[in-house]
C-alpha cells in the first residue's frame, strides 16, 4: 500500500518522509540551491537533478552539507547527498519523522560534524561516505509516479 501521502492531490514537490523508504537511504544528484516560497517565508531548498522536486533546507541538513562540501552553494552543485528518514523528528510538538542528510558518495572519508540538539546541547554525529542507492521498491499492486534521478535512483512523485 502506499504512503497516505502519496494519494491524489497529496503529494507535492518537497520531498518528505512518503518519498523514501523508511528502510532504506536514497541517493541524489543536487541540479542547484535556491529558495522556494513557503506558508511563513522563503526557504532556501535543494533541487533535486531528474526531478521537480525539492529537499528544504534546515541548519541541520544545511550544516551537514557544509560539512561535506564547504559553506558555499555553487560547490555542491553536481554533489550526490544521501537522505534516509529520521522517525525521531518532531513538528512542534508533533513527531512526524523527516528527511535527513546522511553522508555522499561523492566524500573521501567519513565526516564528523557537530548537530545542535538544542540551546545548551550538542551532539557528534558521522555523515558516510555511502555508495548509491538502488531503486526504493514499488507497491506492485498500486502504480504510482517515479522520478528517476540521472544516476538511477527513483523518488516517488
Amino acid at each position: 500500500m502506499p504512503h497516505w501521502r502519496k494519494l491524489p492531490g497529496m503529494s507535492g514537490k518537497v520531498v518528505g518522509v512518503a518519498d523514501v523508504p523508511a528502510d532504506r537511504e536514497v541517493t541524489f544528484r543536487i541540479r542547484d540551491v535556491g529558495a522556494e516560497k513557503f506558508e511563513r517565508d522563503d526557504k532556501g531548498v535543494i533541487y533535486i537533478d531528474g526531478t521537480d522536486k525539492y529537499l528544504p533546507l534546515n541548519k541541520t541538513n544545511g550544516g551537514r552539507i557544509t560539512a561535506m562540501f564547504g559553506p558555499f552553494t555553487e560547490a555542491w552543485v553536481g554533489k550526490r547527498i544521501t537522505v534516509a528518514v529520521d522517525p525521531s523528528i518532531t513538528f512542534g510538538s508533533e513527531r512526524t519523522g523527516g528527511v535527513v542528510v546522511v553522508g555522499s558518495p561523492d566524500i573521501e572519508r567519513d565526516v564528523q560534524v557537530s548537530v545542535k540538539i538544542n540551546r545548551k546541547q550538542r551532539k557528534t554525529e558521522t555523515l558516510r561516505r555511502t555508495t548509491p542507492s538502488a531503486a526504493p521498491p514499488t507497491d506492485d499492486r498500486e502504480p504510482e509516479r517515479v522520478s528517476v534521478a540521472s544516476d538511477g535512483h527513483q523518488l516517488g512523485d
